[in-house]
């Protein structure tokens, strides 16, 4: 899709560890869909599996698609391991791929993200940082990441919830997408 936004995105994961149980036609990956609904195919869960120095690529999982870049790259989120460090020690890293695997890009990240929303020019990611606090509630932070440098800046928190049967509103946040760069 070099030069343009595919129309829609979906994911289709499994849960659990009945491999046979897996129809041929509902394979776990990211798939493209045009604005007509004709099939783009599915993105190729390698194209992340370039980690940064120093560690391996998780196999035992798959990269998250997080969309793709007006020049055709796409933007994942995946998982590695320290070299000769233990498996369940998962890591996760931000990845730019595309065809040239020269110039593929990948960024640490300090923490997993759910969602995150490329702007329109592919040179920022935005995305929420759900934070755990030591009392057990969840903040979550908005982020922007420099998708050149890969710099990240936090733009805004927002507050703990409040406990059920407290009369203050809660706040949420939501990632809708951008206006303009």
């Amino acid at each position: 899709m070099a030069g343009g936004w595919p129309a829609s995105y979906f994911e289709i994961t499994e849960v659990g560890d009945d491999e046979e149980a897996t129809a041929p036609t509902n394979n776990p990956g990211t798939y493209l869909i045009s604005e007509d609904g004709a099939d783009l195919g599915r993105v190729s869960p390698q194209a992340s599996a370039a980690p940064i120095e120093g560690y391996t690529h998780a196999n035992f999982t798959e990269g998250h698609f997080l969309g793709q870049l007006p020049d055709g790259s796409d933007l994942f989120q995946d998982y590695a391991v320290r070299k000769g460090g233990p498996a369940s020690e998962l890591h996760p890293y931000l990845s730019i791929a595309n065809s040239d695997r020269k110039t593929q890009k990948q960024f640490p990240l300090r923490f997993a993200i759910g969602r995150g929303v490329p702007s329109p020019s592919g040179k920022y990611l935005a995305y929420i940082e759900e934070r755990h606090t030591r009392d057990y509630h969840t903040e979550l932070h908005l982020w922007v990441k420099n998708l050149a440098t890969g710099e990240d800046k936090e733009v805004f928190a927002a507050p703990s919830p409040n406990p059920p049967n407290s009369p203050e509103p809660n706040v949420n946040l939501s990632l809708l997408g951008w206006l303009n760069d």
